[in-house]
Order: structure tokens, then C-alpha cells, then sequence
């Protein structure tokens, strides 16, 4: 639970605010950005401090229309797997989320 909370503070706020998706398949981990269909990202990076300035983190930007087509059909494929709307948290998950915001520039 300690993990869903952790990525709820950063990931569950962007689904939440700037797309409403929730995933409900398999387990994912991957980073991938596509920009409309000029150019796409994709490696290792999350967009947070620890990952931009302390880890080493990989990156690669593509601009292959192949490759941007069959990023765009992932994606809408993973976006097929996913509802819209998200029920409102719970005070004890806002809670959590809270106290990880505190500690979060420390990792």
C-alpha cells in the first residue's frame, strides 16, 4: 500500500488532473511521451529531482514517424484498458499522501 501512496503523490495527481485515466491492466512501469506526432520520448527518466539531477537516468527522443505511429497505437491501446474517473480520496490516503510530500525530497 506504502508503494501506491508513494506514487500517488506525483503520478495520481497528474492522472487526476490532467488526463482522468485510471490504468486497470497489467503492471506498468514505463515512461513514454509523445508529442503529437512531431516526436516521441521514451527511457528511464520520471520528472522529479532525485531522477533529473542525482540518479543516472536514460533518455531517448525519436522522431521515426514508424515509431511514432506505433507509440500512438500503445498508447491508445493502454488508454482502451483504462476507466475514466476517479473516486475522491479518502482523508487517511490524503493523509499519507501528505506525509510522503514531506519526506519525498529526502529520497
Amino acid at each position: 500500500m506504502l508503494f501506491t501512496y508513494a506514487v500517488s503523490v506525483g503520478a495520481g495527481l497528474l492522472i487526476v488532473i490532467a488526463i482522468g485515466l485510471l490504468y486497470e491492466g497489467e503492471m506498468l512501469h514505463a515512461k513514454a511521451i509523445l508529442f503529437d506526432d512531431i516526436g516521441g520520448m521514451i527511457g528511464s527518466v520520471n520528472l522529479d529531482n532525485r531522477s533529473l539531477f542525482l540518479n543516472y537516468e536514460v533518455v531517448t527522443f525519436v522522431y521515426s514517424v514508424q515509431f511514432i505511429e506505433d507509440l500512438d497505437l500503445w498508447m491508445k491501446s493502454l488508454i482502451d484498458d483504462s476507466s475514466r474517473g476517479l473516486e475522491k480520496p479518502s482523508k487517511a490516503r490524503e493523509a499519507c499522501e501528505n506525509i510522503m510530500k514531506v519526506f519525498a525530497p529526502l529520497a
